[in-house]
């Protein structure tokens, strides 16, 4: 999985920020931050096909 999503945010700066990595018992690749008391949230994922979505939500 690219790093591009880790290197493109600023994050772990603050009380509050979260990251998680992790690969499911299906082989899926899963990277999560959330930043800002939960304000901005991004994700990526890898399925074992290759296939990968990547999800941004920012709360206003």
């Amino acid at each position: 999985m690219s790093f591009d999503l880790i290197k493109s945010f600023n994050f772990l700066k603050a009380p509050g920020d979260r990251f998680s990595a992790r690969i499911t018992n299906t082989g899926r690749k899963v990277l999560k931050i959330s930043t800002d008391h939960g304000k901005f949230k991004a994700s990526k994922v890898q399925y074992s096909n290759g296939t990968t979505v990547e999800t941004y939500t920012r709360k206003r």
